[in-house]
């Protein structure tokens, strides 16, 4: 009888080791451009000069189902612009693209360009430092406008969660300082 307690004891103890063991999980391929980012919608002329400021968004980037390190889907989560669009992505510059791609909340094709993550170089609302990013996109359905589109990464803090009206009242200078870094800084190609 004995020798079967100690069997039932060692069983269990043998289980519970088995399962104490710890997976690890890594992370995506393109996690250091993944996230939401709160941007402002800006419409600008041919030489990318503001026009008019629309609104302030969240906007996603994560990977594609393939996980692939050259690819991330870029989304609005179906909000003013309306766009979903798989982008050509570089995880060395932290850049990504995509000319006419097709639109995943619409028929028309999405163009994305001059898109760019710099880390650590925006300052949101609450004044931390944030990484910052701009993009430009146009519609084939809309010709001749493009659309600039640029903040810093989403903190979770409710500090940063700040949106201001965009009528009435002017942006801090924290929420401006994310801004187009795009000619302080060389690409290495």
């Amino acid at each position: 009888m004995k020798k079967i307690i100690y069997l039932g004891v060692f069983v269990v103890s043998a289980l519970l080791m088995i399962s104490c063991e710890k997976d690890e999980i890594g992370g995506t391929a393109t996690e250091n451009v993944a996230g939401e980012w709160k941007v402002t919608a800006t419409e600008v002329d041919a030489n990318r000069k503001e026009v008019k400021r629309l609104s302030n968004i969240l906007i996603a980037t994560y990977n594609s189902a393939a996980n692939s390190a050259t690819e991330i889907w870029v989304d609005n989560n179906n909000k003013l612009l309306k766009f979903k669009v798989k982008a050509k992505a570089d995880m060395n510059t932290l850049t990504f693209s995509v000319a006419n791609g097709a639109n995943a909340y619409g028929g028309e094709q999405t163009t994305l360009k001059d898109g760019e993550i710099l880390m650590g170089q925006a300052t949101t609302p609450s004044g931390m430092p944030a990484d910052s990013i701009i993009c430009y996109v146009s519609f084939s359905d809309n010709p001749g406008k493009e659309y600039k589109l640029s903040g810093y990464r989403r903190t979770g803090f409710a500090a940063d969660e700040y949106y201001p009206k965009l009528s009435g009242e002017e942006l801090p200078e924290s929420f401006l300082s994310c801004r187009d870094y795009s000619n302080k800084f060389s690409r290495q190609v």
